[in-house]
């Protein structure tokens, strides 16, 4: 049998609130268990640089706990800054994600 890949692109306008928190939950338990591997990218305006910020932390902690791990450590935008993303998740071990900007 082939491997199920499943690509979600996502947008986040405006501030960081927790409906978001609780959209994106819902979002990651619908496809958690839809494929063997999952890619979900796009531009969250997180700046996921800030790992002192406690809404990035959460973003990052409900993204590990699907299991998506963070894929992006440059700057993406313009003026600086880490807000575009991609979150990787595989449930076969020859399956690899790799991100070049």
């Amino acid at each position: 049998t082939g491997t199920k890949v499943m690509f979600v692109s996502v947008y986040r306008p405006g501030p960081l609130i927790s409906a978001f928190f609780q959209e994106l939950d819902i979002l990651l338990s619908f496809v958690s268990n839809k494929s063997d591997c999952i890619i979900i990218a796009g531009d969250l305006n997180i700046h996921f640089e800030n790992t002192n910020d406690k809404l990035v932390n959460r973003a990052l902690d409900l993204f590990l706990s699907y299991g998506l791990v963070k894929q992006v450590y440059d700057s993406t935008h313009i003026a600086g800054g880490c807000i575009d993303q991609i979150f990787c998740f595989s449930m076969k071990e020859q399956l690899q994600c790799d991100v070049s900007i």
